[in-house]
This record gives C-alpha cells, structure tokens and sequence, in this order.
C-alpha cells in the first residue's frame, strides 16, 4: 500500500477502534467520536489524507443523498482535500452506495479487510495523480495554443482569454458577443477544444 501522510478512522464504538486498529496499523490515527460534530472538530485539529468514517456517525435509520451530502459538505468545508470513505456493516450497504452517490470516495463494509483498504488507498492516490498530471498537461497546451492563436499586449484581452480558460473546464453554456472581427470565433474555437464535452 502506498503511505498517504495520515489517516482519520472514525468510528462510534471502542470495540471497532481496537479492530480498526490492526487492520490500519500504527502510523494511523484512530479517533472514536459519537457524532458528526465530533468528527468534524477532528478534521479541524489537523490536516488529514483520508477519512474512513462509520456511516452511523451520518445519521440513524434511512439518510437519503442529500443529507449525506450536507455531511460530507461540512467535512470538504474543513478540508476540502480529505479523500471520504463510508465504513458500515453489510446490512448498511444500500446507505453506503446513497454516500458514494453523495460525493464519498468509496465505501468497505466490515470486517475490514487489509487488501480492501489498500486498493482504495492505492487507487485513489493514483487516480489524484493522473489527475494533476492531466491538468497540469491542460495548462501547458492550453498556454501554447493561446499563445499560437492570439497575439496581444493588451490587458483587458488578457481578462477575456483568462474567462474563455476558466469556463472551458466547465460543464456549461458560453455565449460569446461582440462586434464582428473581435475573435470571437477563435475564442469558441479555443472553449471547445479544451471543453470536457
């Protein structure tokens, strides 16, 4: 397994902490907490990798999407780069996959299997990889194709290429006017090749 720097594992009761606690080993920092609240002043003392925190800690009974979302909101509010992973019993997985659809990086039921948690840990480490490596590659290609398409020195063209930059990796509609030969036309041209769509 690759070794993210830290490790949250919240979970409601002390007899899953010791458990826990063999599978992640001692380099993790394991924290029983009763509530959410609980779990988000955890997240505010430091900075961590990964949070493994137990469904129940969500809510009890049947939490839809949306409130898994308000939950996990509140963490990524605290620490937005905090990859979430659900921990429930088997007879909670029909919650686990509400909280992946909500936004959680995946879910492992227990008992915790030692492989299961290496391959998220792996996976996801190398998914945010190749994540940055293709943005950053976008940013290259992006300030070569400019530079070849439009030549300026002017500051407000400078806003406007800036704005066509930012909305290309969006999932939106852009409407571009003005007068004709203005470069509108090269601007669409520059959006579209580097949209997602």
């Amino acid at each position: 397994m690759t070794s993210p720097k830290s490790i949250l594992v919240l979970l409601p009761e002390i007899s899953n902490r010791f458990t826990t606690n063999l599978f992640f080993g001692e380099r993790v920092t394991v924290e029983t907490a009763e509530s959410s609240d609980a779990c988000l002043e955890f997240l505010r003392s430091r900075r961590y990798d990964f949070a493994f925190v137990d469904i129940d800690l969500f809510g009890s009974g049947s939490v839809g999407a949306s409130e898994y979302r308000v939950h996990l909101n509140s963490i990524w509010e605290i620490s937005k780069d905090t990859e979430t992973v659900v921990l429930c019993a088997p007879a909670k997985v029909r919650q686990a996959v509400e909280a992946v659809r909500a936004g959680a990086n995946n879910y492992l039921t227990y008992p915790i299997d030692p492989s299961e948690i290496s391959y998220i840990v792996d996976s996801t480490l190398a998914y945010n990889r190749m994540r940055l490596e293709l943005e950053t590659l976008k940013d290259e290609f992006w300030l070569k194709e400019v530079d070849y398409l439009v030549r300026t020195d002017s500051a407000i063209m400078r806003k406007v290429i800036d704005a066509a930059r930012s909305v290309s990796s969006t999932n939106s509609t852009v409407l571009l006017s003005g007068e004709t030969g203005t470069g509108k036309g090269v601007l669409a041209k520059l959006v579209h090749q580097h949209s997602t769509r």
